[in-house]
């Protein structure tokens, strides 16, 4: 465990943003160890601070005014492993990096976990966001996890009914947010069952580059293939990167105001091929790609803001292009919601989780300070209809 006074945030996180920790813990993903360190935190500020736990920091947007006590949860390993003829059940630590554990599981044959390749952040934080790619998702093959109680201390078990998972979404974003601190995760994994893979930019990846697509081994390179060619692998040296990943969550629409919003970007007919294949012919309700409206609403890779834009490479992805601040990420994500608002009607709700202060926006004063410069005509026609 280290124990840091007024540490800036911004390098721990990947969208590059944020002011300092009054108190920084950080610490390794296991119970005891966690348990230590709320205690620390407890002694030094009082029980009665506010207390943010981060992992990697692949999902959040912290505030420039900073926070006042935080614990980062990174490290750890696979806990223990139960053998099975066709599975196994496996223990993880909180602490440890997702994909860390997806490599681990293809290089031993286990699947179920393998198109969710390349997703930033720990596995502690997987079961919140209930994290999905590809048509796999983390609930599939989630057992149960263990947490710390941030208040009392007390260790939880909460296995998958208690945690009520949907889309991009379980308890533990809603009555138990902030609550519990993830110190380890249980799944199942397949040694020989394989999801279905019918994503096009997976099928176009194995037409284009061979491969098996029952291999675990090639569904997870094929994976990660694509996500670079998005920005979408959190890389250093990959300044389109340097965000959240995609930044808003696909909505649920009528049918038919569903079909007009993809008709309108692709062409007629477009729509009803989407969701025959996306949602199945009786849906009412069905999820809309969010890429697909801003699309519709009239953004494009390459917009950009300022400091902040949305990728060339993914119109999802609304990254730091150097020297942004939280604030200016906020606005420019408030910006793109009221006008995909005004435009279609359609409520986008962001996927990262805002920490901390922001002021509110006034979109008179966003538009007086900020010049937008559209995104470039030479924008790959692959980059400009992805979709995830």
């Amino acid at each position: 465990m280290r124990i840091s006074d007024t540490s800036p945030l911004a390098g721990h996180t990947t969208l590059g943003v944020g002011g300092a920790a009054g108190l920084l813990v950080e610490v390794a993903g296991a119970t005891p160890a966690v348990r230590e360190a709320l205690e620390a935190v407890r002694e030094r500020v009082g029980p009665q601070q506010a207390l943010t736990l981060l992992g990697e920091g692949s999902n959040v947007v912290v505030s420039d005014a900073g926070l006042p006590a935080v614990v980062v949860l990174r490290g750890g390993d696979v806990a223990a492993v139960e053998e099975g003829d066709d599975a196994a059940r496996v223990r993880v630590d909180g602490g440890m990096s997702w994909d860390d554990l997806v490599a681990w599981a293809v290089a031993r044959g286990l699947g179920g976990i393998e198109l969710l390749s390349g997703i930033p952040g720990t596995v502690g934080a997987a079961p919140v966001q209930n994290i999905a790619a590809y048509g796999q998702a983390l609930s599939e093959t989630f057992v149960a996890l263990e947490a710390v109680d941030r208040v009392t201390g007390e260790v939880r078990t909460l296995d998958a009914p208690a945690c009520d998972f949907g889309y991009r979404d379980s308890r533990l974003k809603r009555d138990l947010a902030d609550r519990l601190v993830i110190t380890s995760v249980t799944l199942d994994l397949a040694r020989t069952a394989r999801s279905p893979l019918g994503y096009r930019d997976l099928e176009r990846r194995f037409a284009e580059h061979g491969g098996d697509p029952d291999d675990l081994a090639d569904r997870r390179a094929a994976v990660l293939a694509v996500r670079r060619a998005k920005s979408m692998v959190w890389d250093p040296e990959d300044p389109w990167s340097r965000g959240c990943g995609s930044f808003f969550v696909s909505p649920y629409l009528p049918r038919e105001d569903a079909i007009a919003l993809v008709d309108g970007v692709r062409g007629e007919g477009a729509g009803e091929r989407l969701f025959a294949w996306y949602a199945g012919a009786e849906a009412e309700q069905v999820k809309v790609p969010a890429a697909l409206v801003l699309l519709a609403a009239g953004f494009a890779n390459g917009d950009r803001w300022g400091s902040v834009g949305l990728s060339p490479r993914h119109v999802l992805a609304l990254v730091n292009l150097g020297g942004a601040t939280a604030q200016r990420v906020a606005d420019v994500a408030s910006h793109i919601q009221g006008t995909v608002a005004s435009r279609l009607g359609v409520t986008l709700q962001a996927e990262p989780r805002f920490l901390g202060d922001f002021a509110a926006f006034d979109p008179e004063r966003f538009a007086a300070e900020v010049d937008h410069e559209p995104g470039a005509d030479a924008t790959p026609s692959w980059a400009r209809d992805a979709v995830r």
